[in-house]
């Protein structure tokens, strides 16, 4: 009986912070994701199996990366060390191809994204 009441409890918080995640994410968040971001990174064949759509973001909140296990999707306990920001900066150290592949985001996208991973700290 006590494992029964462990397990469920398990599994309300995790719902719950998953409906905390897709609720706390900025509309500027949700619209960049939307538009740069889902074409490839959505449903049953999500590219690398990461899923960007809001239902999903509290999964990849400190989970490791699959290309680089070292490092964690976002990081929030370490917002510049997140994988998600190294692949949309572009930076060359990071194993695959730069996001998005062929256009890279803006200034402005970029400040989006960096806003709101540092805002999850």
């Amino acid at each position: 009986m006590k494992r029964l009441f462990a397990v469920s409890t398990a599994i309300i918080a995790v719902m719950a912070l998953s409906a905390w995640a897709a609720g706390e994410i900025p509309e500027s968040v949700k619209t960049l994701i939307h538009q740069r971001c889902a074409g490839c990174h959505k449903g049953a064949f999500a590219a690398k199996g990461l899923k960007l759509d809001p239902a999903n973001i509290a999964a990849i909140l400190d989970a490791p990366s699959k290309e680089v296990p070292s490092l964690k999707i976002i990081d929030t306990g370490s917002p510049e060390a997140s994988y998600l920001l190294k692949k949309v900066r572009r930076e060359n150290d990071v194993a695959g191809k730069p996001m998005p592949p062929k256009k890279a985001l803006t200034a402005e996208e970029l400040q989006i994204i960096e806003t709101w991973v540092a805002g999850l700290k």
